[in-house]
């Protein structure tokens, strides 16, 4: 049994289940995700950092764009976001450091770690492994150079084959 109701942002009117509160949050209100975000924006003022658990105001002052999400916002806070960064920076650097500040391949040298790029040995579209972390065992420093050739023969190798996008 459908219920009609009226959206309200785009005074559009849609069709809901009972069974569909149960799984979507923005039932009832809303006549799609869209109008979902763009409702949060409006209506909610306060959104919560995925990692400090932090509650703040919902403005560009707190979180960064992020044009992918429902309210545009990154789930992070920016405080939260910038260690992330730099912890991460912080644990790239020290790998490549690690690894002799060289190219895995053409052993070129330098002492900037920035100048390198982190490479997957096997694709992680083919392992399925996160991206945000270091494997250890399936990492190599590359130069920007030899990081492009390598991909190259990656595609050839697993792209067209598998529907992978490399």
């Amino acid at each position: 049994m459908a219920i009609i109701k009226i959206c309200i942002i785009c005074n559009k009117k849609f069709k809901t289940f009972p069974s569909d509160y149960k799984r979507k949050g923005f039932v009832g209100k809303y006549c799609s995700q869209k109008c979902m975000g763009i409702g949060m924006l409006k209506y909610d003022g306060d959104k919560k950092c995925s990692i400090c658990k932090g509650i703040f105001n919902r403005t560009k002052e707190f979180f960064y764009n992020n044009k992918s999400k429902n309210d545009k916002l990154t789930t992070e806070c920016k405080e939260c976001l910038k260690k992330k960064t730099l912890a991460r920076t912080k644990e790239r650097s020290k790998f490549i450091e690690n690894h002799g500040n060289k190219c895995n391949s053409c052993n070129i040298y330098n002492i900037n770690p920035t100048f390198f790029d982190i490479d997957h040995v096997i694709p992680i579209q083919v392992t399925n492994e996160k991206r945000n972390k270091i494997n250890i065992s399936n990492s190599q420093v590359l130069c920007p150079n030899c990081h492009r050739l390598k991909t190259i023969k990656d595609k050839e190798k697993y792209g067209k084959d598998k529907n992978i996008n490399i």
